[in-house]
């Protein structure tokens, strides 16, 4: 039996008060149809959510078999709405877009109930109420007796002691209400507390009893049946996975609006990834381009002079040096001239094999014969230089020509030496067959490469003094120690030049470049979690019959924020796949652009970016969801349920 104990409740309106039941105690008998009679305004309503556990902000007792309700504990309230209670309401609440048989399980979800026993359930009660053949009918398809028997269907599912109806006919026919009501009628044979909440006296005479109720006072109530029992209390277990299963759910309903804000959410991340990754590939594109021409790990080192010799001990030194993987002798650039047959090219540098770095020599572009050996006066020429000697670059190979270096000797005349031609080389190319048309080594700025004896040839005669000791290159095995090395050197009064020290400039300018991109790109990703925020609270104002639906039906707070809250996180990850699918995409365009330009991928993704642009997405969805989430979860439901 459910019994009522000297019942009050008063709803306040500012300074004002309105007290709408009055000391009511009344018993509902177990097996037996009670109905609930009353006017408009009675307070029928109001007993009808204290007794189904909607509303707890009551003075009084509500017992069921002798157990009072604890009106301080939610979590009770919530087992007691989700065991002891099945509400049928008068407009349904049925999720429109949704399958009978889904409408139905809606009841079961909060239970930790096997696959089986869930189907089970829900076929015994479309065969109770014979709707066996419309379980996957959509609801929105039903007539309005259909819909009655599946929310009828739903508070049966879990089998609950206690069943409310509210006006369950009266958005019926009088045919349709009547079979309704012989069907809620049939429940009080299996125990059940039928409780139906009408103002139609035919109806109230059909019950078992009739409780009157008027201004908030109960006029006439039933017998006291004295019937204990022990009742069966399972706790609410509404696990992640079946979270997943509505947030599907949910999110497949809406797609077409979920999928146009996820569109225009992931620009934010596209425009995070694609800023970012600009200035990562510029970066490497420079340091690419130096890395062609230079090592970096490399530090030359000279005296201002070059007369003077570099200290033994300190070249000692940093042979010594854990730092240092080895030092060798440099062969510095020269300006020399060549001459064939009276004809004169004009003054160049003069790069040897031994200075070429292992890029360069990739990219020497041979277009016939080859590089010069180390140990012979050889060189090779580069095509359009030589095309100033000779109409055909071929016919020089293995020809004597004499190289000319002007003001280097003490008496200011020139050096002059004959050297072989060995090969004639193109522009050099990058790995995909490009030619380089800038910097001084990597296109028409070297003219020749000698050998490494030629090389020493035009030093020895043009400076009269030992190249061993004027010049060394420092090879380091990571960068940093190169600036470290160059710094040394500096220090002890000597010229240092190191790739490094550049390298290090461009690195800090685009630090800062790629702060100031990064920033950009995280504004975008901020608007878009707000964008997800108030779709998401939009979505929490629309489903708020839903949410009292629900919280009836024993889902907790908890439950509902989490289901909210998931949608939200699940929409930033769209959003961040989204995002990452397009800027992959945008990226080849981008790369096939700017190498046409600079022979470069310039935008550089590495799968790491995308990792944390899903990451960073879900975090927005999560960061965007709290505060709807939340709305949601402290929805009344008494208020909700009454939100149309």
């Amino acid at each position: 039996m459910l019994s009522v104990h000297n019942l009050n409740k008063t709803y306040y309106f500012g300074k004002n008060e309105e007290q709408v039941l009055k000391d009511v105690s009344i018993n509902f008998p177990s097996g037996k149809a009670t109905a609930l009679l009353g006017p408009s305004g009675s307070g029928k309503s109001t007993l009808l959510n204290i007794i189904g556990g909607l509303d707890n902000a009551y003075e009084g007792e509500v017992c069921l078999f002798g157990q009072c309700l604890n009106r301080k504990n939610m979590k009770f309230y919530d087992s007691y709405r989700l065991n002891q209670i099945g509400f049928v309401f008068q407009s349904f609440y049925l999720l429109e877009q949704q399958t009978v048989y889904e409408n139905i399980r809606l009841g079961l979800m909060p239970l930790k109930l096997s696959a089986q026993e869930t189907q089970a359930r829900i076929e015994a009660v479309l065969q109770q109420v014979d709707l066996s053949d419309f379980a996957q009918v959509r609801a929105n398809l039903l007539s309005g007796g259909q819909k009655q028997r599946v929310a009828i269907a739903r508070a049966l599912v879990k089998n609950p002691t206690i069943i409310i109806a509210d006006e369950p006919t009266g958005a019926l026919d009088g045919e349709t209400a009547a079979q309704i009501l012989s069907l809620l009628l049939s429940f009080k044979e299996d125990g059940k507390i039928v409780i139906i909440v009408t103002h139609d006296e035919d109806i109230a005479k059909q019950c078992d009893y009739i409780a009157r109720i008027q201004d908030g006072q109960i006029l006439q109530s039933p017998p006291d049946d004295q019937l204990t029992k022990q009742l069966t209390w399972k706790k609410p277990q509404f696990s992640w996975g079946r979270s997943g299963v509505l947030i599907g759910r949910n999110l497949w309903q809406r797609k077409t609006r979920n999928a146009v804000m996820a569109g225009f959410a992931s620009i934010g991340i596209v425009s995070l990834i694609l800023t970012t990754s600009l200035g990562v590939g510029a970066q490497l594109y420079l340091e690419n381009q130096v890395d062609r021409e230079f090592n970096p790990k490399e530090v030359v080192i000279t005296t201002t002079d070059r007369s003077e010799k570099i200290d033994a001990n300190f070249i000692n030194e940093l042979q010594a040096d854990e730092r240092v993987e080895r030092v060798e002798t440099a062969y510095p650039i020269i300006l020399t001239q060549v001459m064939y047959e009276e004809v004169l090219a004009g003054g160049s540098p003069v790069i040897s094999v031994p200075e070429l770095t292992a890029n360069q020599a990739e990219r020497m572009n041979i277009i016939s014969g080859e590089l010069p050996a180390s140990d012979q006066l050889e060189l090779a020429l580069q095509e359009d230089y030589a095309l100033k000697l000779v109409e055909d670059p071929e016919t020089l190979l293995g020809k004597t020509v004499t190289l000319m270096a002007s003001g280097y000797r003490e008496d200011a005349q020139p050096v002059q030496i004959e050297a072989v031609v060995t090969g004639i080389f193109g522009e050099p190319k990058d790995e995909n067959g490009r030619s380089f048309d800038s910097g001084p080594r990597s296109a028409n700025g070297v003219n020749y490469v000698t050998s490494l004896a030629l090389n020493q040839e035009i030093i020895d005669q043009s400076s009269g003094v030992d190249n061993e000791e004027l010049e060394y290159r420092v090879y380091t095995a990571e960068i940093d120690p190169a600036k470290e090395i160059a710094a040394l050197a500096r220090d002890e009064g000597y010229r240092a030049v190191a790739v490094a020290d550049v390298i290090g400039t461009i690195n800090q300018l685009f630090d800062g470049i790629r702060i100031v991109l990064t920033s950009i790109g995280f504004i975008s990703v901020f608007v878009a979690g707000m964008m997800i925020g108030i779709v998401m609270y939009i979505s929490v104002i629309e489903r708020t019959t839903e949410i009292g639906l629900m919280r009836a039906l024993g889902y907790r707070r908890f439950d509902i924020g989490r289901i909210f809250l998931g949608e939200s996180v699940a929409i930033g990850f769209i959003t961040g796949f989204a995002g990452c699918l397009v800027a992959y995409l945008l990226s080849f365009g981008l790369n096939v652009g700017f190498y046409d330009l600079i022979g470069f991928n310039i935008v550089q993704i590495p799968w790491t970016s995308f990792a944390g642009a899903l990451l960073i997405a879900m975090t927005m969805g999560l960061l965007g969801g709290i505060i709807p989430a939340i709305i949601a979860a402290r929805k009344d439901p008494v208020i909700a349920l009454r939100t149309e």
